[in-house]
């Protein structure tokens, strides 16, 4: 038995919400001065990817293997933004884990290159040890990884489910 989700809908959503993340962490970063780590960066840019692998597969959703694919890849993009919050949530409860090793990481370099290039959305000021802003008691990060596994399960969802015609 395989569910009956409407996968247009699904992808909608996995466009829609990964956009409207970013734009809820750019507003904390202009209009509230919360500084953006690293590790928040690189979310953004799964954001992002996210909702760009779910924009094809809204375009493409009658082909079925293109719409695998898609869901597959967002799923997988979802859940390596949900492992990378949950080692920024370690970082805020240990932060003598955040020490600084002799050079920065690669993923630390693409983001300092990518927020030269777009600065608005990719420009990474703060440490990922702090835990400067909390909703309902829980931190950016927290936030964030209840959103990837909110975004892996819309990805399994229209994986697993049959296109409405």
């Amino acid at each position: 038995m395989r569910l009956q989700f409407p996968t247009r809908a699904l992808f909608a959503l996995g466009m829609a919400c990964p956009i409207a993340l970013i734009g809820a962490g750019v507003v904390l970063t202009v209009f509230y001065n919360v500084a953006a780590c690293p590790l928040c960066i690189l979310q953004r840019m799964l954001y992002l990817a996210i909702a760009l692998v779910s924009t094809f597969g809204l375009v493409f959703v009658p082909y079925h293997a293109v719409r695998i694919v898609v869901a597959l890849s967002a799923a997988i993009l979802a859940a390596s933004g949900a492992a990378i919050a949950g080692y920024q949530i370690y970082l805020q409860h240990h932060p003598f884990a955040a020490t600084c090793g002799d050079g920065a990481a690669w993923w630390e370099r693409m983001v300092e290159q990518a927020g030269q290039s777009l600065p608005i959305l990719f420009k990474a000021e703060g440490l990922c040890s702090d835990d400067t802003w909390s909703l309902f008691g829980l931190s950016i990060p927290e936030l964030s990884l209840l959103a990837f596994c909110g975004l892996f399960v819309l990805g399994m969802l229209a994986l697993f489910s049959r296109p409405r015609p």
